[in-house]
């Protein structure tokens, strides 16, 4: 990827085994300006974070059953530069008691499959932004 003197791109690492939505994702939001990383969930997903530290992470749930899921969300919430990191759930799980589980403060925002593009690339900005700004 290049990029331009002096301009820092947001570093996204999409994780997900949905090989079709990680492309469609990835390609989509390169294309809008950031840098993005992506890995399948069961690789060393956890090690990749250490060495990229992401400004976002955008974790795709779909055939990966919600416990796992969350379990490995609150992994990523235990490791020092992943800790505050905003977190995406992205899923074609449409259940409000699922929905609530997902929120138990592993994720900033849930987002349910499909949705418009534009809606995922405003989410994006809208928790770079929150990050960036101090509180």
């Amino acid at each position: 990827m290049k990029e331009k003197k002096g301009v820092r791109r947001d570093r996204l690492l999409l994780i997900g085994d949905e090989l079709y939505t990680i492309f469609l994702i990835l390609t989509y939001l390169e294309s809008c300006g950031h840098e993005v990383a992506s890995a399948r969930s069961s690789d060393n997903t956890l090690e990749l974070m250490q060495m990229i530290t992401p400004d976002l992470i955008l974790f795709c749930d779909d055939g990966i059953p919600l416990t796992d899921s969350l379990t490995f969300l609150k992994q990523v919430r235990r490791m020092p530069q992943t800790s505050s990191t905003p977190v995406i759930l992205i899923s074609s799980r449409d259940q409000t008691l699922e929905q609530a589980k997902s929120l138990d403060k592993t994720i900033d925002a849930y987002m349910v499959k499909p949705f418009e593009l534009e809606d995922l690339r405003e989410q994006v900005r809208t928790m770079i932004q929150r990050t960036a700004s101090p509180v």
